[in-house]
C-alpha cells in the first residue's frame, strides 16, 4: 500500500487562474488535474473569450513550470455523441484549446453494450445470473482524437466494475460479441 500523504493534493477552493498557478508553485506537483474547466475564472476576460485566454494562460505556465497540466471538462450535448466526436472532435468554447493541446483524449457510453445492459437489467429477475453478470458493471469507448506524442484516431472499450471500486478492463472484441449475443 503507498500513502498518498504529501504527494496528493485536492483543492477545492479556488477557481481563479492566477491563484491556481500560484498554489502549484507552492506546491510543486508533477502533474495538475483541473476539473471543469467552466468554473475557472480568468480576471477581465468576458465569456466568450474565456476559453482560449484559458489556453493561452496554461501553455505560458507549464512552459515556465515544467508541470504536466490535465484538463478534464464535459462537452456540450450537441457534441456528446460518439458519432460527432469521431468526425469531428472539438472542444467547449474554444478551437485555441483544442489547438494547444498535446492528447485529445474522449471518454463516453458504449451505446451497444449501454442499450443491452438496460435491455436485460429490465427484462431478468433482479438475482438470475443474466442481471448479477451486469450489476455494477459499465463500459465505456476510449477515443484518443489528437495525440502529439504517439498514435492517434485509436478507439478502445473497457468495462469498469463498480462493485471493484471502479476497476476497470480492456475489452476483448471476442468478449463484447459474447455480451451482445
Amino acid at each position: 500500500l503507498v500513502s498518498l500523504k504529501d504527494k496528493l493534493f485536492i483543492i477545492e477552493d479556488l477557481y481563479d487562474i492566477d491563484s491556481i498557478f500560484t498554489k502549484t508553485l507552492e506546491i510543486k506537483p508533477d502533474v495538475v488535474i483541473l476539473d471543469y474547466i467552466w468554473l475557472t475564472e480568468i480576471r477581465k476576460t468576458p465569456e466568450e473569450a474565456k476559453y482560449t485566454e484559458y489556453a493561452k494562460k496554461v501553455q505560458q505556465f507549464v512552459k515556465r513550470s515544467w508541470v504536466s497540466w490535465i484538463d478534464l471538462s464535459n462537452l456540450p450535448r450537441d457534441l456528446q455523441s460518439a458519432e460527432n466526436i469521431r468526425i469531428s472532435p472539438q472542444y467547449y468554447g474554444s478551437t485555441f484549446l483544442r489547438n494547444n493541446t498535446d492528447v485529445g483524449l474522449h471518454l463516453y457510453y458504449n451505446k451497444e453494450l449501454y442499450e443491452r445492459k438496460e435491455a436485460v437489467m429490465s427484462l431478468a429477475e433482479p438475482w438470475s445470473p443474466a442481471t448479477l453478470a451486469w450489476k455494477d458493471k459499465q463500459f465505456i469507448n476510449m477515443f484518443i482524437s489528437k495525440n502529439r506524442l504517439w498514435t492517434v484516431w485509436l478507439e478502445q472499450t473497457y468495462k469498469v466494475d463498480f462493485s471493484r471500486g471502479g476497476m476497470f478492463l480492456e475489452l476483448s472484441q471476442r468478449d463484447k460479441e459474447t455480451l451482445l449475443s
